[in-house]
């Protein structure tokens, strides 16, 4: 394999796959250093609530190595959001989103401090060439399809309570971690930020969580941490109806 090099001046600049290693999981142990080379990249850190990450898509794109950030789409006056982690490739839009008859608007907002390696507009061209870090890319995306398809599942259950503890848990399979209370998640989620992700309403929403902490479903604790104690909702109770339901928003 015959990689190009363009050395960066970046002080900051390392590696990609130091950063982020599993992304060369499917690299011949000879082509290591060869894509390690090829493929060094700046490290941004960047502070809460900046918008400077949807400027990075427009150039290339980023690879998220720490903290949280809301990939927000906005189509006919409404808005589907994604939240993005450690190990997400994002990626320049492709004419699905810039090309089409219907208006979008996309943005990514850190949701609280990150850090992410910026990837150069080369990256394809660099892929051609690594075709083992191609695979690892493409599993990369097929992961963010994939919790896309459980967002939207998520935003469809009838119960807002219920839809709030399916989309807690699901970010607890990425951020949570195992206490003797129960799963701790420690993530910057306002109600609002809660009610967009699920497609509510925040005063909905609101509602709905003083009665899952009234049930012991889950607690709040200081510093964006919450506790979810018990299971989580187990495939069929979507439709499940009583006099304690949350109102539809």
């Amino acid at each position: 394999m015959s990689l190009q090099y363009h050395p960066t001046t970046d002080p900051a600049a390392a590696p990609l796959i130091d950063l982020d290693p599993d992304l060369a999981a499917h690299v011949p142990q000879e082509q290591l250093v060869a894509v390690r080379r090829a493929l060094r990249v700046p490290v941004a850190a960047i502070s809460r609530g900046s918008d400077e990450l949807s400027v990075l898509v427009e150039t290339g794109g980023f690879l998220m190595l720490e903290g949280l950030a809301i990939s927000r789409l906005s189509v006919a006056g409404s808005a589907s959001l994604e939240p993005l982690g450690p190990g997400d490739v994002v990626l320049s839009a492709t004419s699905e989103l810039d090309g089409g008859p219907l208006p979008t608007e996309q943005s990514v907002i850190a949701a609280g401090p990150v850090r992410v390696a910026i990837l150069p507009e080369s990256l394809p061209a660099i892929l051609a060439r690594a075709p083992g870090l191609s695979v690892g890319f493409s599993e990369r995306k097929q992961r963010r399809l994939e919790r896309a398809r459980v967002l939207h599942a998520i935003a469809t259950v009838t119960r807002v309570d219920v839809r709030i503890l399916a989309l807690l848990w699901h970010l607890a399979g990425r951020w949570g971690r195992v206490t003797t209370e129960g799963i701790a998640l420690r993530l910057p989620l306002t109600h609002r930020l809660l009610a967009e992700l699920i497609g509510a309403r925040r005063p909905t929403v609101t509602t709905a969580v003083g009665q899952l902490e009234a049930r012991g479903a889950l607690s709040r604790r200081p510093r964006d941490e919450w506790l979810l104690h018990g299971s989580p909702p187990e495939t069929g109770l979507a439709d499940d109806t009583d006099a304690d339901v949350v109102a539809l928003s």
